[in-house]
């Protein structure tokens, strides 16, 4: 199969700031069960909660808009989502 990415959205596509959507973790389990050498991307409502949650499910790869460019340190943000891990 040529498939080098697969984006999973847990927000309704629009608008920054969104609620994380918990559905989508079982979407991404299954994902990683079925292509485990594929990266999957988590874009929406990433943050030190939802991070966590998203890289158990088999997520790899990570975009954290809001909750870094919000966030009044965002240097602070950056760390604590990492250490979030």
């Amino acid at each position: 199969m040529d498939l080098d990415l697969v984006l999973c959205m847990t927000v309704y596509p629009g608008k920054g700031g969104q609620k994380f959507i918990e559905g989508v973790l079982p979407k991404i389990q299954d994902l990683r069960q079925k292509h485990p050498d594929v990266m999957i991307q988590v874009d929406g409502g990433v943050d030190a909660v939802t991070a966590p949650k998203c890289v158990r499910a088999g997520a790899n790869n990570l975009v954290a808009g809001s909750s870094i460019f919000q966030a009044k340190n965002r240097a602070e943000m950056i760390e604590k989502l990492r250490h979030s891990l």
